[in-house]
Formats: C-alpha cells, sequence, structure tokens
C-alpha cells in the first residue's frame, strides 16, 4: 500500500510539477505579450508627440514655413492646431519686424542723407556770411572814403563861395 501511495503521490507531485510549469509558460506568455502590445501601444500613442516635437524643434530653429501634418480630435490634435496657430502669428510678426526695420533703416539713410545736406549748407552759409562781412567792410571803407571826400568838397565849396562873394563885393 505504502508503495502504491507513493507511486500515487509521485504521478501527482509531476502532474502539479507540469501544472505549475505550463502556469508559469502561461502567465510569463501573457506578460511577454503584455509588453510587447504595451511597447506597441506606446509607440503609436508617441508617434503624434514626436511629429509635434519635431514641428516645434524646426520652428524654435527659425523655420517659420515648417508644417504640421498631424490632425486628430484628441488633446495632441488641439496641441498640434494651436501650435500651427502660433507659428502663423509668430511668422507674420517676423514679416512685420522685418518690414519695419527696412523702413527705420530706408528712414535712417534718409535722415544722414539731410543731415549731410544740411552741414554742407551751413557751410556755405558760412562761407557766404564770411563773404558778406568782408563786402560789408569794404562798403564801409568806401563809404568813409566818400564821407572824407564830401567833406573836401564842402570846404573847397565854402571857399569858392568865399571868393565868390569877394569877387562880387569888389
Amino acid at each position: 500500500i505504502k508503495d502504491i501511495a507513493r507511486e500515487k503521490e509521485t504521478i501527482l507531485f509531476a502532474k502539479l510539477k507540469r501544472g505549475l510549469l505550463i502556469l508559469v509558460v502561461v502567465i510569463l506568455s501573457f506578460s511577454v505579450c503584455f509588453i510587447l502590445l504595451s511597447v506597441a501601444v506606446t509607440r503609436k500613442m508617441l508617434q503624434p508627440v514626436k511629429k509635434v516635437a519635431q514641428f516645434a524643434k524646426e520652428v524654435g530653429e527659425g523655420n517659420f514655413t515648417a508644417t504640421l501634418d498631424y490632425e486628430s480630435n484628441d488633446e495632441i490634435g488641439a496641441m498640434a492646431d494651436s501650435m500651427r496657430k502660433a507659428v502663423s502669428n509668430l511668422g507674420s510678426l517676423v514679416k512685420k519686424l522685418v518690414n519695419t526695420s527696412a523702413t527705420m533703416a530706408d528712414s535712417a539713410s534718409h535722415l544722414l542723407a539731410i543731415a549731410y545736406d544740411l552741414k554742407d549748407s551751413s557751410k556755405e552759409m558760412e562761407n557766404h556770411s564770411e563773404s558778406a562781412t568782408q563786402e560789408t567792410k569794404k562798403i564801409s571803407t568806401h563809404m568813409k572814403n566818400i564821407e572824407t571826400a564830401t567833406g573836401k568838397i564842402n570846404t573847397q565849396l565854402g571857399s569858392i563861395s568865399k571868393f565868390t562873394e569877394a569877387v562880387s563885393d569888389k
């Protein structure tokens, strides 16, 4: 009887070991399948995030013509739409800034040209002013000469008048 009990115990332990082995293999198989499925799902879920991140990187490097071709009705789709609008607005602002800078540079060039013209005109006025001062001094000298000559003429006229009176009285 003991031998039969041992034999049945051995068979039972063998079946139990086999059952445990099968259970472990099944659990490991499900675990591997779950891990592989999780990796696949994670990759599928991260693909749009990677597209949005690549788009953000390109824009961050200054490429305002970059495109994002992800469309969805989930949160990542909403984020993609917001980023496209932000990049469009940013691109418009950069264009306005470039145009404003060009206008300012053009205005600065015009102002510089005007400043040079004013400098040249000022120098010309200074030269003419010096010429006018010299001419005024010459006129003043001539006027003094005329005054002196007029004084001499008056003196001589006075002498002539006296001589004429003296001759008439005789």
